[in-house]
């Protein structure tokens, strides 16, 4: 009778299924739901009791359709899992830094990485459930007071080196698979609450997956890595294809991420990880230094986050341009050290991969800045004549509207095969 009774409550909790490819970065979280593409900084928000307003109430149908319908940027959670700490109440990412609140963002000084912090759970858990609540209520359904359930396979990706030590990724993936995890959305009156169980887990390396991207190019990406190649070596440009370009099986990949940057060896067209490696260090730390370095300047920034905000901008205003000459000029002064170590660790993975390696592309969100602001690709051109008979090897700079999103490209194929 009792068993019965179970049963009949779980036919009222609602199953949703879903495919995940989860680019979780350092400085910005990038995940494809089922092929909706959410990008965010990768921050939250531990609330205080101050910070905790009445239960959110809409004046309309209207305007409840347009809050749910825009809930990924109104993430408001408490967490239970046996994969974290109690989280009590949370704000995520857009939510968090709308709201003004104290932001938690990952530690790019840490050694521990992404697979030991409780951050890479509490983000990728609340926006999973997020998706959920916003699917569910599109489709009709009753959500608020009620229970969703969530079972669902997921890909990601660790920096090579994590990846690499400790049985990482496995201990990773068992984070995930462990028990049911359950996400409640703390708002409301009627607080919405997600299960979420996954299936199953892959864990594959940073850059590779963004390579995976490059080889499968559509057109529009294949065009930016043409222009590139051409404007910078237009002799060679004419004895080769961009399909030769794309597909040449003996690459370096240079993924300069916020917290890391992957140096990913491609040789017979396969990762060799044994080679691969990866630099403790990305743009965040550049960014985290120079927050530091502006507040002795009067320039009050609170973490990496507000001043990459910042940088994002597509103008400035005439108040701001002052502002913005200072940035530049006290990241430019930052990124020397930074351009140093990274100059070091290729040279070493590329001592190692031997002389193979004819080709090298350069993305990542932190490639942005340094091909804006900095000498690093003349620097690095230089050095890598030093493997290659002392003559040119080719590097290509991937254009801005494709570098920050090529591991989760790359992720979106791996899910597809995944399951």
């Amino acid at each position: 009778m009792i068993s019965n009774y179970i049963n009949l409550i779980e036919l009222y909790i609602k199953e949703i299924k879903m495919k995940i490819a989860n680019d979780l970065g350092y400085g910005y979280l990038k995940i494809t739901l089922d092929g909706e593409r959410v990008k965010f900084p990768s921050v939250v928000a531990y609330m205080r009791q101050e910070d905790i307003l009445d239960p959110i109430e809409f004046s309309s149908k209207k305007e409840e359709n347009a809050y749910m319908n825009d809930l990924l940027n109104h993430i408001q959670v408490s967490i239970t899992s046996p994969a974290i700490k109690n989280t009590g109440r949370i704000e995520v990412g857009n939510a968090a830094i709308a709201d003004q609140l104290n932001l938690t963002h990952f530690d790019v000084f840490d050694y521990s990485g992404k697979s030991e912090s409780d951050l890479s759970l509490i983000i990728t858990l609340s926006t999973i459930a997020a998706k959920a609540v916003k699917d569910a209520y599109n489709n009709g359904e009753e959500v608020f007071g009620e229970t969703l359930k969530v079972e669902t396979p997921m890909v990601t990706a660790l920096p090579i080196s994590e990846g690499k030590r400790d049985n990482a990724k496995d201990r990773y993936k068992q984070r995930y698979l462990k028990g049911t995890h359950t996400v409640t959305f703390t708002a409301f009156a009627n607080p919405i609450t997600v299960n979420i169980k996954f299936k199953k887990i892959g864990v594959a390396y940073e850059g590779e997956t963004a390579q995976l991207s490059i080889r499968n190019a559509d057109d529009k990406l294949k065009n930016a890595i043409w222009k590139d190649f051409q404007e910078n070596y237009p002799e060679l440009a004419t004895k080769v294809t961009i399909d030769e370009l794309i597909s040449y099986p003996n690459v370096l990949g240079i993924d300069i991420g916020a917290g890391t940057t992957d140096l990913v060896v491609i040789l017979n067209g396969r990762g060799v990880p044994t080679i691969s490696d990866s630099i403790n260090m990305g743009f965040n730390n550049v960014l985290a230094k120079a927050v530091r370095e502006l507040k002795h300047k009067r320039l009050n920034y609170s973490s990496p986050t507000e001043l990459q905000e910042f940088l994002s901008k597509k103008q400035y205003s005439f108040f701001e341009e002052e502002k913005h000459a200072t940035v530049l000029e006290t990241i430019k002064e930052e990124l020397i050290p930074f351009q140093n170590n990274l100059i070091s660790g290729i040279s070493m993975v590329m001592q190692d991969a031997g002389s193979e390696i004819g080709l090298v592309f350069v993305y990542g969100g932190g490639s942005i800045t340094l091909k804006e602001i900095s000498s690093f690709r003349a620097e690095l051109s230089e050095k890598l004549k030093s493997y290659n008979q002392g003559k040119e090897l080719p590097i290509i700079w991937v254009d801005p509207e494709f570098a920050p999103y090529l591991n989760r490209n790359g992720l979106e194929e791996v899910a597809e095969a995944f399951g």
